[in-house]
């Protein structure tokens, strides 16, 4: 081997282990430790008003979860002694789904006034919240359904989904949230 080239592999394998010396894991994986090392397993939701069905509400009530399931409901319930309390005077408590996905076409003109790309199938800049169509969600309440989330019907990368109530009202007083994921074919 010429010289040059054994004096440039020298060097290189002098650089090479201190550059990978300083290369570290990855810390994106690394699994991030808890705030809490013990979180609570049981939770009572207290002073709540609680529509429990069409024709019965208690007050005052309380609503014990243990491990992500409805252990007990009613007024006069004791919490238990393992639990967090969490106080909701003044507000209501009532059963109900939540509709995870439908799609609504979203009118064009939304778009008026935005950037756009040159191939109309890619609107990421469309919003649902903004442009929802107003349907009569009375029949979803009906079947027991409180909210929905609303995607962009039509396009490769759709734009915005947003979550709605089935209550009544116009789409600015049910809209729960806005802009949750951006919705790709």
């Amino acid at each position: 081997m010429p010289r040059r080239l054994l004096a440039s592999l020298a060097v290189l394998a002098s650089v090479v282990p201190l550059f990978l010396g300083s290369i570290s894991a990855d810390e994106t994986s690394t699994p991030q430790q808890p705030i809490r090392s013990n979180p609570p397993r049981v939770y009572a939701l207290t002073g709540a008003k609680v529509v429990v069905s069409a024709g019965q509400t208690l007050d005052d009530a309380t609503i014990v979860v243990r491990d992500g399931r409805i252990e007990a409901v009613g007024a006069g319930i004791p919490v238990p002694a393992d639990a967090r309390e969490i106080s909701l005077k003044g507000k209501t408590v009532y059963p109900g789904f939540v509709e995870a996905y439908s799609e609504q076409s979203i009118p064009s003109d939304r778009l008026n006034g935005t950037a756009r790309y040159w191939n109309g199938q890619v609107t990421p800049q469309l919003s649902v919240a903004d442009g929802v169509i107003e349907e009569d969600a009375s029949a979803w309440r009906k079947n027991g359904f409180v909210a929905r989330l609303i995607a962009p019907a039509d396009g490769v990368i759709r734009g915005t989904s947003a979550v709605f109530s089935t209550g009544t009202g116009s789409s600015n007083t049910t809209l729960l949230s806005r802009d949750v994921a951006q919705h790709i074919l």
